[in-house]
């Protein structure tokens, strides 16, 4: 197929040319083109799996996945692959499936010493935890969002805090654990989902946060929890708005009103 030898012409998954063919392909939703794609996942060249892998992730996806029966076995597969570029990406295509049938093959890989499939777990995990969501899928989210690496944690305390609704202690016990986080990303995610529980070891992180440079992940949890406390910094922030970008200026705006007494709690 044509594609198919185009994307392996260029031979790079940094490339775009790469993305703009893998994407092409995934709008298809013909059994051949399916069928030549799965075919490839037994190449011996990793490049060649790497590749089919990153098609099937989401082929067919503006038509309900049509190939999901066949597509889940393949990722399964592909979680055995030497090379950990292919595990990430079959990681990443169950994620996209959002199929809980996926996790025994994920749930190993949040401890694996390769950070980027340790990031396709964290960014998977929510996704296939199921409903209610399986203990260990949150386990396992907790015990990333300790991880080494910034954009591990990060995802880690999205799907705990606002991806998945547990409220136990030890969620909780793990995102009030991030409010001091170095990454600021990671830090307003754990005052995000503190705050989506009313947990009011949020309240003194977010006066950090807004007293510094908030971005707006930390200005909409002070929407959340609408305390007048917050109002002093906000406005503080509207005042030296200036010029700043519609969205951010209505985005602080609505933090303000959520925290102003007639709209929002007063204690």
């Amino acid at each position: 197929m044509e594609l198919l030898n185009r994307a392996l012409a260029v031979g790079d998954p940094e490339d775009d040319r790469w993305w703009r063919t893998v994407t092409e392909l995934q709008r298809r939703t013909e059994r051949e083109t399916f069928d030549a794609v799965a075919a490839l996942t037994n190449s011996p060249d990793a490049t060649t799996r790497l590749l089919a892998v990153d098609i099937l992730s989401q082929y067919g996806y503006a038509h309900d996945k049509p190939f999901l029966e066949d597509a889940l076995p393949l990722f399964a597969a592909a979680c055995r692959d030497p090379d950990p570029r292919v595990v990430a990406s079959a990681i990443g295509g169950f994620g996209h499936h959002y199929d809980p049938r996926g996790l025994p093959a994920v749930l190993p890989h949040a401890e694996s010493p390769d950070r980027g499939i340790r990031f396709a777990a964290a960014v998977a995990l929510a996704t296939i935890a199921g409903e209610p969501p399986a203990p260990e899928a949150v386990a396992a989210l907790v015990r990333l969002s300790t991880d080494t690496e910034d954009m591990v944690r990060d995802w880690a305390v999205f799907g705990l805090g606002t991806q998945l609704d547990v409220d136990t202690p030890a969620v909780r016990d793990a995102l009030a654990a991030r409010l001091t986080d170095a990454d600021p990303e990671t830090a307003a995610e754990a005052a995000m989902g503190l705050a989506r529980r009313g947990d009011p070891r949020a309240v003194p992180a977010l006066h950090t946060m807004l007293a510094r440079d908030p971005n707006t992940l930390t200005l909409e949890a002070a929407t959340v929890l609408g305390s007048p406390q917050f109002l002093p910094a906000l406005r503080a922030l509207r005042d030296d708005a200036g010029a700043a970008e519609p969205w951010y200026l209505t985005t602080l705006d609505d933090a303000i009103a959520a925290c102003t007494p007639a709209h929002g709690f007063t204690s």
